[in-house]
């Protein structure tokens, strides 16, 4: 591939998949690469509509379903140099109190339910370490779909972390 303008882009994605860029052999999807214009690149993207998810029910210490809630889905380790965007997911339950979130990368995952989550703080660090203490662990494979029973753990609750 050569690079010969200062933008390069994927067009034609498919419907529901998401990219991968190999260079010179790394996975570069998630990680800031420069492109230089007039470069030789050798340099393969790869498109998918195998995507993974993960959905499921969110039940109270008494085992009953709960519908008012968010799960928030998180890798285990985010991969080094990684932009985190692809790979933090927050949900709310549907009014059935089912949860879904879809186009994880392949890898391992930690979900934990919570009452009330404040905008934008799955992206606190103090938070994410709760989560990876108490959340559910699941590993997804490319195209693979995981089914969660979450329990909603009022003790855990992030405003009482601090």
């Amino acid at each position: 591939m050569a690079v010969t303008g200062s933008a390069w882009n994927v067009s034609d994605e498919p419907k529901d998949g998401f990219p991968w860029a190999y260079w010179d052999p790394n996975d570069i999807t998630d990680v800031p690469f420069d492109f230089r214009g007039g470069e030789q690149l050798d340099l393969e993207v790869v498109l998918t509509d195998r995507v993974t998810s993960v959905s499921g029910m969110v039940r109270d210490n008494r085992g009953e379903g709960v519908k008012d809630y968010t799960v928030v889905v998180l890798p285990d380790a985010l991969p080094r140099d990684a932009v985190p965007n692809r790979f933090v997911h927050a949900v709310r339950g549907d009014r059935d109190g089912r949860f879904s979130t879809r186009a994880m990368p392949p890898g391992s995952y930690v979900a934990a339910a919570f009452a009330a989550v404040a905008q934008s703080q799955e992206w606190e660090p103090r938070f994410q370490e709760m989560v990876r203490r108490v959340g559910t662990r699941v590993t997804l494979s490319e195209g693979e779909s995981a089914t969660l029973d979450l329990a909603l753990d009022l003790k855990c609750e992030f405003a009482n972390f601090y």
